[in-house]
């Protein structure tokens, strides 16, 4: 984390908000990089800061601008998961309103998290309201594409995880991912483990068929027998290095990385 500059990117009446921004060597301002926007994982509580570091470092060495945003949460700031929508829907407009100042395109922009931090970036590229009053509305929050881990899919009653956490029964409702699905998403994927405590997996393999039922591409990557945590630097590497190699590939085929091979023609984790 060291290695990131730090930016406020939103001011609220009770704290500020900061964008922890990894810059590739090399960068300068008149660049049209790619973004990519991470968004840590938590139940919209205790969320941990670094946990995408190790991603934004390989993003960063791949020639993309790499960026951490917070967002408010129960714990530290009081608030239920509708702030931290609108904190999600913030960040992202900040980046393209800010896009010149950053060296990215603002039609480049990959918005990437885990659990509830998976549950902001589909919100952002699903709902029509929920922003920050005063953000500047005709600037779009839309990613240009997802990658989500774990991700909490369904905040309804009956299925979903979360609902406990929404002031209101209609809110949960409103901005569950799953009663949100239209044709002309931007496509995604999605990494779970078959043993996830946490969320529930038949939500997740639900919201995927969802998905491409509406002509949306949702690329879904089971890995048997693994939890809700099985993808992080610190648990395993194994996993670590095969999700991100997904998403590298994921982003190369959507052309939002260059194509990035051995010798042999195949593809590698940056050095």
């Amino acid at each position: 984390m060291e290695e990131a500059s730090t930016l406020v990117f939103k001011e609220t009446s009770s704290t500020e908000l900061v964008a922890h921004v990894f810059y590739p060597r090399g960068h300068s301002e008149s660049d049209q990089r790619t973004a990519v926007a991470f968004f840590s994982a938590g139940m919209w509580d205790n969320v941990l800061i670094s946990q995408f570091a190790p991603h934004c470092l390989h993003f960063r060495e791949r020639g993309a601008v790499s960026i951490i945003f917070e967002y408010r949460e129960l714990s530290k700031h009081r608030m239920t998961p509708i702030e931290a929508i609108a904190d999600g829907r913030s960040a992202l407009r900040w980046l393209r309103l800010n896009h010149a100042d950053l060296g990215i395109h603002p039609d480049r922009v990959v918005a990437s998290g885990a659990s509830g931090g998976a549950h902001l970036c589909l919100c952002a590229a699903m709902l029509n309201a929920y922003d920050e009053p005063g953000d500047p509305a005709e600037i779009s929050c839309r990613p240009n594409a997802l990658a989500l881990f774990s991700p909490v899919v369904d905040t309804t009653k009956r299925k979903g995880v979360g609902f406990e956490l929404f002031r209101e029964p209609k809110e949960a409702h409103s901005t569950s991912p799953s009663k949100n699905i239209t044709k002309g998403l931007p496509p995604s994927i999605i990494f779970y483990g078959t043993n996830d405590r946490r969320v529930p997996t038949s939500s997740i393999i639900r919201f995927a068929k969802a998905m491409k039922r509406k002509k949306n591409r949702c690329d879904l990557h089971a890995f048997p027998q693994e939890g809700h945590s099985f993808f992080n630097f610190n648990v395993s590497m194994k996993h670590f290095e095969a999700t991100l190699n997904e998403m590298d590939r994921f982003l190369v085929d959507l052309g939002l990385l260059d194509v990035n091979e051995m010798d042999d023609g195949t593809n590698r984790l940056a050095s």
